[in-house]
């Protein structure tokens, strides 16, 4: 007796589950996407990144008068969202990319679950990105903000802790304002940081100037206020990542200073030169820093190399040896 044999492909259509149906909608793909995100156990700011590049993304395409559903993406869409970006919309390649790794990471998902028949997004490449200098700030820069902060009042004192803290750890802006009373290690002169980009928990340290700025500005915020932020608005809420971008924005305004971006970000790349030219190696700045790989901290270490080789006459082990 002759057997047919088995016809060895998957047809998507028998799917009796009907997961990789033509009707299933953008949104809802998200949705499944997302879900699975929060499953995982990912950072809060990892959740929002996706929701807020898709969301984007979706905005994009309903421009482009493209479809929406998942399905009848393909790669030329994809294609034509890159061009779109950068011609229409004035977007840089590095713009572009961030969206387009939330667009991978969702299509991929899809696919792997069989809720597209096809991939559309196998064979993307990201756009050449040409990366100018991170420009950190100068050590006058810094007094000059700090000169900004009125400590004689409540949130002068505060913004000045927080910028202190900043430039001493480098800390990410959502990681700082999710600082709580309990994260602050009196005794060790640390900061517990549990809401890191990577799902980490990490202690940094501060110095002993700092901790003493912290201590006199915890003394006016009061311990029972009802709330466990360590960082709080007049209202006694919690400060919002907002709210700390735009006083430092403010505060580079007052002091005149054009020449660097005054961001929460610039402190992170000022704490990374200050630190190599202190002479902290790659696998301390690593951990301080929160990166789950070296790659980052070496690109620091190639872009401040100079600065680096001229403070290495300060703590060169030869010299140590006289």
């Amino acid at each position: 007796m002759n057997q047919k044999r088995r016809n060895n492909v998957i047809s998507y259509t028998d799917d009796p589950f009907n997961l990789a149906s033509n009707n299933l909608t953008y949104n809802k793909a998200v949705e499944i996407f997302i879900r699975d995100v929060k499953l995982r156990n990912r950072a809060e700011a990892t959740v929002t990144y996706y929701q807020n590049e898709l969301k984007g993304f979706e905005k994009v395409l309903k421009e482009m008068d493209v479809p929406l559903l998942p399905s009848e993406v393909t790669p030329f869409i994809i294609e034509e969202f890159c061009f779109y970006m950068l011609e229409e919309k004035g977007a840089k390649a590095g713009a572009v990319n961030t969206r387009l790794r939330a667009v991978r990471a969702l299509f991929n998902f899809l696919f792997k679950k069989r809720l597209i028949p096809e991939n559309p997004v196998s064979d993307l490449s990201l756009l050449k990105d040409v990366k100018g200098d991170i420009i950190p700030f100068t050590k006058d820069h810094i007094l000059r903000l700090f000169k900004q902060a009125d400590r004689r009042t409540f949130t002068g004192l505060r913004n000045f802790v927080i910028m202190m803290i900043m430039v001493n750890t480098g800390i990410r802006l959502s990681e700082l304002a999710n600082i709580n009373m309990v994260d602050v290690l009196w005794d060790d002169k640390s900061i517990v940081v549990r809401h890191s980009k990577n799902g980490m928990v990490r202690r940094v340290p501060i110095s002993k100037e700092t901790s003493k700025s912290l201590e006199e500005y915890v003394k006016h915020r009061g311990q029972l206020i009802g709330n466990n932020a360590l960082f709080v608005t007049v209202d006694d809420k919690r400060i919002s990542t907002r709210q700390i971008q735009n006083f430092i924005n403010d505060y580079g305004k007052a002091a005149s200073i054009n020449d660097v971006r005054c961001s929460p970000h610039t402190f992170r790349h000022t704490f990374d030169k200050m630190a190599l030219q202190g002479g902290s190696n790659m696998f301390e700045l690593q951990h301080i820093l929160g990166h789950n790989s070296l790659e980052m901290v070496r690109v620091y270490v190639h872009l401040f190399s100079n600065e680096v080789g001229r403070s290495h006459v300060g703590f060169s082990p030869t010299n140590q040896l006289k």
